[in-house]
C-alpha cells in the first residue's frame, strides 16, 4: 500500500475495501496488538475532509484540524487523542510536515512498535552510528537520534542511509543537528565533512579543490598542482574547509605574480628563489588593493595579509618538496630543488610590527566601547 495512494469515498471507506484508519496497530514489547487509529479520533475527522487520497485528506488535516486540537478545541477527551495521528504516521499511511513530526515525543511511539519495524532497525542503525562520535555528549545523541528518525519520517524515507543533505535542512537546525550530522558523515552516508553552526546552512556548498582553483584564477599550467596539493592537503593536514579555502586563495595571489612576473615558467619544478624575490613587494601592494575597507578602517594601518600568503606558500613549497619524494605520489614532478621563500624573507613584512599596531587598534576601540557603556546603560533602563 503506497503512501499517500490510498483513494477514499465520502463514507470513509477505500476503493479496496478498507476503512480510512485502516485498522492501525501497533505491536508492544509483548507482541500484544493495540488498536490506536480509531474512527471516533482521527478516521472521522478525515471522513468529512475533502481530499482524494488518504495524503490530501491528511494535509487538511494538519492545516485545519490539527492546530484548533494543539488549542484544547474539539480535540478527543482524555489523554489519548495524539494516539491515532501518531499511528498513522509511523506505519507511514500518510507523510507528516515537519511542524507535525517536530512536536511528539518520537522516542515513546517507538519503542511500542515491533522489533522488525523499519523505524526500529533505524534506530538501531543511528544509535551506533552516534555512538562512535566522540565529541558530544550523551544528551546530543539522544536529541540527534530523535532528529534522525524524524527526518526519515518527514521525507518518507525507510533507511538511514538514504538521509541526504536535502532532507537536513527541512530540520531547521534543530538540537542534535550538528550530532545527528557527524554521526552521518563519519558512517559514510553523507560524502563530506561534518559541519556544523552556520556553515550548514550558508547559501553555498563547500567548493571542491578544482572549484576553489577556478575562482582563484590560477593560470592552466599550474592547476594540477594546485588541485592535487589541496587535495592532499585537506585529508593530510586540515580538513577544515575554511583552512583549505584559505590556502586556494594565498595560492592564487602566488601563481597570478608568477604568471605576471615570470611568464616563462612553465612548471613549478621551474621556479627557483631569484623568483621570489619581487613577490613580498608585490603582495603588499596586492593586499592593500583588495582589502576590505569599514568604517573604523581608514586604510592608514598596516595588516598582515601579505605575510599570511607568504607563509601559505613557503608552507606549499615545504609539503611538496617532501610529498612529491613519496612513491607513486601525484605530486611527483612538481617540486623545485628549494624552496623559493625563506623565512627571512618573511621577516621583511614585518610581522611583529603588524601586531603591534593591530593590538593597540584593539585596545584603543575597547576604551571608546567603555567610556560609552554609561550611556548604552542609560539608554537600556
Amino acid at each position: 500500500m503506497a503512501l499517500g495512494t490510498i483513494r477514499v469515498r465520502k463514507d470513509g471507506v477505500a476503493r479496496n475495501g478498507n476503512s480510512v484508519d485502516l485498522g492501525i496497530v501497533v505491536l508492544g514489547n509483548n507482541d500484544q496488538v493495540r488498536r490506536i487509529g480509531r474512527r471516533d479520533q482521527v478516521g472521522r475527522r478525515l471522513d468529512d475532509l475533502e481530499g482524494v487520497t488518504a495524503q490530501d485528506r491528511w494535509d487538511a488535516f494538519e492545516a485545519t484540524v490539527w492546530p484548533r486540537w494543539l488549542r484544547g478545541d474539539d480535540r478527543p477527551k482524555g489523554d489519548l487523542w495524539r494516539w491515532g495521528t501518531w499511528a498513522l504516521v509511523l506505519t507511514c499511511v500518510v507523510r507528516p510536515s515537519w511542524t507535525f513530526i517536530s512536536t511528539g515525543r518520537i522516542g515513546q511511539w517507538t519503542d511500542r512498535l515491533s522489533a522488525e519495524h523499519k523505524l526500529r532497525t533505524a534506530a538501531a542503525q543511528l544509535t551506533k552510528a552516534l555512538g562512535d562520535v566522540t565529541w558530544i555528549d550523551g544528551n546530543a545523541r539522544t536529541s540527534g537520534l530523535w532528529l534522525g528518525l524524524r527526518v526519515m519520517l518527514a521525507n518518507g524515507l525507510t533507511s538511514v542511509d538514504d538521509i541526504t543533505n536535502d532532507h537536513l535542512r527541512i530540520t531547521g537546525g534543530g538540537k542534535g543537528m550538528d550530532a545527528l550530522d557527524g554521526a552521518l558523515c563519519a558512517s559514510g552516508v553523507l560524502d563530506r565533512q561534518p559541519m556544523r553552526g552556520s556553515t550548514r546552512w550558508s547559501r553555498r556548498a563547500q567548493l571542491t579543490a578544482e572549484e576553489m582553483v577556478n575562482i582563484a584564477q590560477i593560470p592552466e599550467r599550474f592547476r594540477r598542482v594546485t588541485i592535487e596539493y589541496l587535495e592532499m592537503y585537506r585529508v593530510r593536514v586540515a580538513p577544515v574547509y575554511a583552512t583549505v579555502r584559505a590556502k586556494s586563495i594565498a595560492l592564487g595571489h602566488w601563481w597570478r605574480y608568477i604568471d605576471e612576473q615570470h611568464p616563462e615558467i612553465a612548471s613549478s619544478a621551474d621556479i627557483r628563489p631569484r623568483h621570489a624575490r619581487g613577490f613580498l613587494v608585490w603582495a603588499k601592494e596586492r593586499a592593500r588593493r583588495v582589502r576590505r575597507k569599514s568604517a573604523h578602517d581608514d586604510g592608514t594601518h598596516e595588516r598582515g595579509t601579505a605575510h599570511v600568503w607568504a607563509v601559505c606558500v613557503r608552507l606549499f613549497f615545504a609539503d611538496l618538496s617532501t610529498w612529491a619524494t613519496e612513491e607513486d605520489s601525484p605530486l611527483s614532478g612538481f617540486a623545485p630543488p628549494a624552496n623559493p621563500l625563506g623565512g627571512r624573507d618573511l621577516v621583511s613584512l614585518e610581522p611583529a610590527k603588524i601586531k603591534r599596531q593591530t593590538r593597540a587598534r584593539i585596545t584603543a576601540t575597547v576604551l571608546e566601547l567603555e567610556r560609552e557603556l554609561p550611556k548604552i546603560r542609560a539608554y537600556a533602563f
